[in-house]
């Protein structure tokens, strides 16, 4: 198989503008791209080379990948590598410059940090084990482990958490132009947390489009106030009203899942309704698909996070994908992260009750005091059949669950408008159901079924759904879906299966596949809803250079993409749509212009006839704060996400310009500070801080020391000694700063900090600290000789003695912990016959040759001396 993989990687290889691994001057042994996993998690590919029976891993990208930090030597020069364990040194005879790239030898992970490399055939990737992944860390603590304490500093009692925000200003033809802003503030009020979203089009439209507070009361309840959507049920869809909501449990609970907006306190379950959070290319976009349909997008911040939140998902075999893409290729995912939800977490434990109520007025209760005619903007209309609870004067709901047995659950709703019954069982152990039937008050009845099995290899997933006509408001027809799949797990890299679809617009029985062999390969194929297939695949030919393709609904897109030239990368791409239109470009991207970091990007294209370019420009101005420029001309319609998705008819020849900033920030004392945009919850906060070196302008970098929280790594400063971290639980908290990565002369005044949290809020603090430096020299005797063990005192300017120690064999000594001032370096008079002191000063650095001389009889081991003299 091995040698099958090469093979087919030289063959490719061949047809490809630039392919690295077919250089033919190697000064050691082969080149190899694999994989590279812990504990079965890829996390990239490396081009190594083998020699041997060992592998040379190029050193910045293999650190990097396994977050060790190179400390020095990064360029040239000493190696310093910094661990979870500690810092160590790599010595010569584990490095080697190859092509201009340094390598660093797997046995030097092997030897001096007892760590594991192993290749693995069958995923063609390197398996690697550090000492510091085999069990949990010993510091680390829960909440529950801490003792009772009091803390040093606690949230404020109102105000401003977080800001995010979107302004931009576009034009077509330099003639009309448009502004837009959009603006989401969080903040901390009456032991709650608050957020506001408004709109603003500058001209004519604004809109406060969400509102809301709300506040754990206690473990089992939580109160809501302001303008909510709600989802408890899927046969039920979606209650928007402006009011209040309640939640009660006799087991803890969590309020209101993250999410953007504001829903449900209590969910069904981790649930048809949920959000989607991760990491990705930084500047890139993100897309949500579902059942092979793209459902949402958004951009990648500065951050490299994003979020889709409060997504409506129908069943637990949804096809749910998230495909990231890099900012320089927007139709070319770079990874495709699969996401399922499991029926079983549907079930309470026995005798658990959960119960969520709420009322109000229909609708955003804003929208009557802005808009006359009190129109509603249906951010969560789907196909309209939630709109029977919107804008029709008060409404409310209740949704209860009870657990007579661990496997049974029972659940019943009850709204203005629909009741419902349902109930989740397990059959068999290996059986999950879940069952509803509802009817509404005109009489008209609605039931959905949602069935898994799952036996070693295999699963088997089933749904159905039905809903009579005028069951849901503005619905005059019968609606049912009928969905089936069967999946074969043959291998690790292989998923087959079979799916079945009945429905008004869809009858069909397909065969799909997921077929991944390594790392460097995948192939997806899969009917979406209407039975047409959507094929993926694509091959890494190293980390900056591969090939993709993808065939749906007789669109065909081919793209290929090389970083050959450092940090440029040259990127082509075909498409044909179903209309049998033509898309060709080539351009070229890159992170840097004239010397500043700026991400950048102009492609040339041929559009159905016609030429034209578009490029943009983007840079980050202020920590958290995103500028950025985009043009284009000749149909390029979508600036954000590409033209692939949203190209029409309209004329040609159309010069489009948009100019805008995004930020995303924190408030703290001092100033603002970097947060990813992400929901709110009423259980957690967040802390914000700095190391204050008290206005001294070293050299010294503050950047990457860690922050420890409860005994965790939570957080890392920046250049400016900041740091900001979010999502923990309200309430005390042990905050730590790493000695061990400041600069040495810095000393905190107090390393561990008590700090309070509250939902919504920022707790600011500063760790204080001081610079310590130091005092060496030799002591002397006549003869020029130094002289052992002498102890040696410094005092102060008041005379105070700050620290003694004793010379070596060689009479050096070192006096550390002395801040700036005036000092006297003096020998100690019960050890020498004739004691000697000189006078120096520290400013900001360590002092070095602070030598003292003193008679040959001056010596701290006298009967050396004497002996010494004799024999002279």
């Amino acid at each position: 198989m091995r040698q099958l993989r090469l093979a087919l990687l030289a063959f490719l290889s061949s047809f490809m503008l630039h392919a690295p691994l077919a250089e033919a001057n190697r000064s050691r042994g082969e080149e190899e791209l694999l994989g590279l996993m812990i504990k079965q998690h890829e996390l990239g590919t490396l081009l190594v080379i083998e020699e041997d029976g060992r592998y040379w891993l190029p050193l910045e990208e293999f650190t990097e990948l396994v977050s060790i930090r190179i400390v020095s030597g990064a360029n040239k020069g000493p190696v310093h590598l910094a661990t979870p364990i500690g810092q160590t040194s790599v010595g010569d005879q584990y490095l080697a410059t190859i092509h201009g790239i340094r390598y660093i030898d797997q046995r030097f992970f092997e030897r001096r940090l007892q760590a594991t490399l192993e290749f693995d055939e069958e995923n063609y990737a390197l398996q690697v084990d550090f000492p510091w992944q085999r069990g949990a860390r010993p510091r680390e603590k829960s909440l529950e482990q801490l003792p009772d304490l009091v803390p040093d500093v606690g949230p404020p009692d109102y105000g401003l958490a977080t800001i995010h925000g979107d302004l931009y200003y576009s034009s077509e033809n330099l003639e009309y132009g448009t502004w837009r802003n959009s603006l989401r503030a969080t903040g901390h009020a009456y032991g709650g947390v608050w957020q506001v979203v408004y709109d603003d089009d500058i001209a004519e439209y604004r809109r406060v489009r969400d509102f809301v507070w709300m506040k754990q009361l206690e473990e089992q309840r939580a109160i809501q106030v302001g303008h909510q959507r709600v989802f408890t049920h899927p046969v039920l869809g979606t209650t928007e009203f402006t009011g209040v909501q309640y939640a009660w449990s006799n087991r803890p609970i969590i309020a209101a899942p993250e999410s953007l907006s504001p829903g449900a306190l209590l969910t069904r379950y981790g649930q048809p309704r949920r959000t989607f959070a991760g990491v990705g290319p930084v500047g890139g976009s993100a897309e949500l698909w579902v059942n092979d349909r793209r459902e949402s997008s958004t951009r990648i911040g500065i951050s490299g996070e994003y979020e889709f939140a409060e997504v409506i998902l129908p069943t637990r075999q949804s096809s749910i994908e998230i495909r990231l893409y890099d900012h320089r290729n927007r139709n070319e995912p770079v990874e495709i992260i699969n996401d399922t939800m499991n029926l079983s977490e549907l079930l309470l434990e026995e005798g658990g009750v959960t119960v969520v109520s709420g009322g109000g007025i229909g609708g955003n209760g804003l929208d009557y005091v802005y808009y006359d005619d009190a129109r509603r903007f249906d951010d969560d209309d789907h196909n309209g059949r939630s709109e029977h609870r919107r804008g029709r004067g008060a409404t409310g709901f209740v949704h209860a669950r009870y657990a007579p047995r661990d496997d049974v659950t029972l659940e019943a709703s009850e709204d203005d408008v629909i009741v419902l019954a349902g109930v989740v069982t397990q059959l068999f152990d290996e059986v999950l159901v879940s069952a509803a039937v509802a009817s509404n008050q005109r009489g008209k009845a609605a039931y959905g079924i949602e069935a898994y099995w799952a036996d070693g290899p295999v699963d088997v997933f089933i749904r159905s759904r039905w809903e009579d006509k005028h069951f849901r408001y503005n619905t005059d027809k019968e609606y049912w879906e009928h969905h089936g799949e069967v999946a074969y797990q043959y291998s690790k890299t292989l998923r087959l299966g079979l799916v079945a679809r009945h429905r008004h617009d869809a009858q069909f029985v397909l065969p799909f596949a997921y077929w991944q062999p390594n790392s460097r390969f995948y192939l997806r194929a899969y009917p979406d809803t209407l039975g047409e297939y959507r094929i993926d695949v694509q091959y890494t030919f190293s980390p900056e250079s591969r090939l993709y393709a993808s065939l749906s609904r007789g669109n065909t897109y081919v793209s290929y993409t090389d970083g050959f030239y450092r940090d440029i990368t040259f990127i082509v791409d075909f498409e044909r749509d179903y209309r049998g239109r033509y898309r060709a470009s080539a351009g070229l991207a890159g992170e840097e212009l004239l010397g500043h970091p700026i991400a950048w990007r102009l492609s040339a294209q041929y559009n159905d006839g016609s030429i034209g370019a578009k490029g943009y420009l983007r840079k980050e101005i202020y920590p958290g704060v995103l500028g950025y420029v985009e043009f284009g001309n000749d149909g390029f319609h979508d600036f954000d996400y590409g033209t692939k998705y949203d190209r029409g008819d309209s004329a040609r020849n159309e010069y489009r310009i948009r100019v805008g900033v995004t930020f995303d920030l924190a408030v703290a004392d001092d100033g603002l500070r970097p947060a990813p945009r992400q929901g709110i919850r009423a259980d957690v906060g967040g802390i914000a801080g700095r190391i204050d070196v008290g206005g001294l302008d070293g050299d010294q970098s503050l950047a990457d020391i860690p922050i420890v929280v409860n005994g965790r790594v939570a957080s890392r400063t920046d250049a400016d000694g900041r740091f900001f971290i979010r999502n923990l639980k309200q309430g005390v908290h042990v905050i730590e700063l790493d000695e061990t990565g400041l600069p040495i002369e810095y000393v905190p005044d107090q390393p561990t900090i008590i700090a309070e949290v509250a939902a919504g809020a920022v707790t600011s603090f500063d760790f204080e600290t001081h610079v310590e430096f130091g005092a060496a020299g030799r002591v002397l005797d006549a003869a020029g000789e130094g002289v052992p063990d002498l102890t040696v005192l410094v005092v102060d300017a008041g005379g105070n003695e700050i620290g003694r120690t004793d010379t070596n064999s060689f009479g050096y000594y070192r006096v550390d912990g002395l801040a700036p001032g005036s000092y006297v370096v003096k020998t100690d008079g019960a050890k020498a016959v004739a004691p000697r002191s000189r006078s120096f000063s520290i400013g900001n650095d360590y002092v070095f040759g602070v030598d003292l001389k003193v008679p040959r009889s001056g010596g701290g081991s006298g009967k050396r001396r004497r002996l010494q003299d004799q024999v002279d």
